[in-house]
């Protein structure tokens, strides 16, 4: 553990707090750009020097900055009587979706956390497509933080953020 702790900056944890920037976009921005602190990220995306790595661009650089934005508009957690109603009400809506076979709840709101930092929601569907962009499309989305084919992260009008993952 001590070598790893030499090897890698421990502040580069921050950076993975980011939605849309994963363990490889990490390793990409710490050992290609030296950004080893939000920050640095932050500050890097703002000056557009990040599009200039491999993998990345523009859209990456907007993505980083909502992402960033995002945590700063974020409360530390929700109330479990305040998640789990809330939840209830988005395991409706997907649960609707013709391809949607099977959804629940996870992370510490299944656990029962007293207070929970987001949503985690899992849905089983054939077709992950039309899930997500239900998801996203969502009459309270404020905030499309990150949409892929098999996860996307939102935010909603009452500031609860929640992440979908669909798999078959």
């Amino acid at each position: 553990m001590d070598k790893l702790n030499e090897e890698v900056p421990a502040t580069l944890v921050e950076v993975l707090q980011v939605p849309d920037v994963g363990s490889k976009k990490a390793a990409l921005l710490w050992r290609n750009a030296g950004i080893t602190t939000l920050t640095e990220l932050e500050s890097a995306a703002r000056a557009g020097s990040l599009r200039d790595l491999p993998g990345m661009g523009i859209k990456s650089e907007t993505k980083i900055i909502s992402g960033i934005e995002a945590l700063a508009r974020r409360t530390d957690r929700i109330p479990l009587g305040t998640a789990w109603p809330f939840a209830q009400e988005l395991l409706g809506f997907l649960d609707s979706i013709e391809s949607v076979q099977s959804v629940e709840v996870g992370g510490s709101l299944r656990r029962m956390k007293a207070t929970v930092g987001d949503l985690d929601l899992l849905a089983a569907a054939d077709d992950s497509s039309p899930v997500m962009d239900a998801f996203v499309g969502h009459p309270d989305v404020i905030d499309v933080i990150s949409r892929g084919d098999t996860k996307s992260s939102v935010e909603f009008v009452n500031n609860i953020r929640a992440q979908l993952w669909v798999h078959p």
